[in-house]
């Protein structure tokens, strides 16, 4: 049987799950764990490709990787960083 998306009871309940005082503990749990699942999914690929990249051409491989880390997944680490540090900054400013 499917219910009907309530919005202004969904918005209620997350200001009371919002509002409690273990919000920062396990919204901090999850960032956390996310992060560490994206650079060890990094680290994985970056090895990945170092291995590829010395197979075919020594040469390219220091050209196209800073330490292990292709400039895409450089980029998507800086997103992940700074969109984590601009909501703790909002956390702090609210709390």
């Amino acid at each position: 049987m499917q219910q009907s998306l309530d919005l202004e009871q969904l918005k209620a309940r997350f200001e009371v799950v919002r509002h409690n005082e273990y919000f920062p503990a396990v919204l901090g749990a999850v960032a956390g764990g996310l992060t560490g699942a994206l650079m060890a999914g990094l680290i994985s690929n970056g090895r990945h490709r170092a291995e590829a990249a010395v197979e075919e051409n020594a040469n390219v491989q220091d050209q196209s990787l800073v330490l292990g880390f292709s400039a895409k997944d450089l980029l998507q680490l800086v997103t992940v960083v700074a969109s984590l540090a601009r909501q703790l900054r909002e956390w702090r400013e609210l709390g």
